[in-house]
């Protein structure tokens, strides 16, 4: 055990000589889990070196005080790509609400692991608002991992009526149509089984096998 004290790390975390040093002051201070450290780390979110950011944008996810939302918010729009995609994770953890809007419009960034943590952070925020972005990104986006994420907060967010609404018209795009048949099995919405019930005889067997066993999952 280090024993060097909280208030060693906050000195650290505002003076340190180094990026480093800074660094692993504030991912000691987020450790620490002390509300003390908040306005020690919501002032870090302004250091030059990106490293040091990324590292306060992680420590502020410890806690879910209020403090914490403006500085991540400041962070969501950092200019280093990393700094962005931690910030939009912790503000999921931290329960902002109010970042939903700049959370949706981070589905647009260019860099992957952001969106993904960005679809990630809106469906553990109940972000109804935020389900057709959600779907665009589940259908469209290029990255898997950005897809994935976006359906697991789709099917957090009980999102079963876009889905619905969209399952005819990929008909005949097979990748697509297996997702959003697994998906919906997964959903556990009743109202799914009358849309999956004619696709237990699609022409293609891999869509029969899965509309069938999305069937069963809503106990038919």
């Amino acid at each position: 055990m280090s024993d060097y004290t909280l208030e060693d790390y906050l000195y650290w975390l505002a003076h340190g000589k180094t990026p480093e040093e800074r660094a692993n002051a504030a991912w000691r201070v987020g450790r620490a889990r002390d509300p003390r450290g908040v306005d020690a780390l919501a002032a870090a979110a302004a250091d030059p070196d990106a490293g040091v950011r990324l590292r306060v944008a992680e420590a502020l996810a410890t806690t879910h005080d209020p403090r914490t939302f403006a500085p991540l918010r400041l962070l969501l729009a950092d200019e280093d790509a990393d700094v962005r995609a931690m910030a939009a994770e912790s503000l999921g953890k931290v329960g902002d609400r109010d970042a939903v809007g700049a959370l949706q419009a981070a589905l647009a960034d260019s860099y992957a692991p952001l969106r993904a943590n960005a679809a990630e952070a809106l469906g553990v925020l109940g972000a109804h608002t935020a389900v057709d972005a959600l779907l665009a990104c589940f259908l469209n986006d290029e990255d898997a991992t950005v897809r994935h994420a976006s359906r697991q907060s789709l099917i957090a967010l009980g999102a079963a009526d876009a889905l619905l609404a969209v399952l005819p018209r990929y008909d005949n795009d097979l990748p697509v149509l297996l997702d959003l048949i697994e998906t919906l099995g997964r959903m556990g919405d009743a109202r799914a089984r009358d849309a999956l019930l004619p696709l237990c005889d699609h022409a293609d067997a891999d869509v029969r096998a899965a509309a069938a066993w999305a069937v069963r999952q809503l106990g038919g």
